[in-house]
């Protein structure tokens, strides 16, 4: 393959789609096993937020700084130059606002990255495994829970499409969370501003690549939630 890569076990089971809250394994389910199966994936998430970062130092990135917010913002600004995103104002004042207000604790842990139901497999109900390991970090798990929170926003609220009953909103998910994970989530505000500038970025490249940037008519969803979050 040309560079360094994992061989890992098969697992069976199914993975929620992108749009989990219209089609696939969840809107398939009950309200009760839906509920089940959402809790299991938050448990799946939280038990991963529990390794010790120790054994995956491999995934940090120092030269950014001590803290898993200057890392992760150094990490994503090469993503920025290396994507040639645009420079748009709303990633400037985004950019501007997570620099002056990141988190005083250094937060270093292990984050998966890529955090929704959609990279889940479930078996008889339950998460049986976690998927795509692409933006694997130490940015600690709050990244994550901001990304899932993000995420979940943007193909229900943004979309305008009906929420799922038995799948948790923010304030569900983020105490489900808490309550797997042992202790309270931090500094949220600040991840899940970092979750939808992130995703906006991300969005700006795929669409560059398919040729269809987006656009007055089309404006990059993540974006529009951003605004809503920040008042912007």
């Amino acid at each position: 393959l040309g560079a360094p890569f994992f061989i890992m076990e098969a697992l069976e089971g199914r993975a929620p789609p992108d749009e989990y809250h219209s089609h696939g394994v969840l809107a398939e389910a009950t309200p009760a096993q839906r509920e089940r199966m959402w809790l299991s994936g938050i448990e799946a998430m939280a038990q991963l937020h529990r390794l010790s970062p120790e054994p995956f130092a491999f995934l940090g990135a120092p030269q950014y700084g001590d803290s898993a917010a200057a890392q992760e913002l150094g990490r994503w600004d090469s993503f920025r130059r290396w994507g040639r995103i645009p420079a748009l104002p709303a990633f400037s004042r985004a950019r501007t606002w997570l620099e002056a207000h990141q988190p005083r604790a250094p937060g270093v842990g292990l984050a998966w990255g890529d955090a929704r139901p959609g990279n889940q497999l479930f078996l008889d109900g339950r998460c049986v495994g976690l998927l795509d390991w692409e933006t694997a970090s130490l940015g600690g798990a709050e990244s994550d829970l901001g990304w899932w929170l993000c995420y979940d926003a943007l193909i229900t609220e943004v979309a305008g499409a009906p929420r799922l009953e038995g799948l948790g909103g923010r304030d569900e998910t983020i105490a489900a969370w808490e309550n797997f994970a042992g202790r309270k989530a931090e500094a949220m505000e600040w991840h899940e501003v970092f979750g939808a500038y992130r995703f906006a970025l991300v969005y700006e490249r795929a669409t560059a690549l398919s040729g269809a940037a987006a656009d007055a008519e089309r404006p990059n969803p993540a974006l529009v939630w951003l605004g809503r979050l920040t008042g912007w």
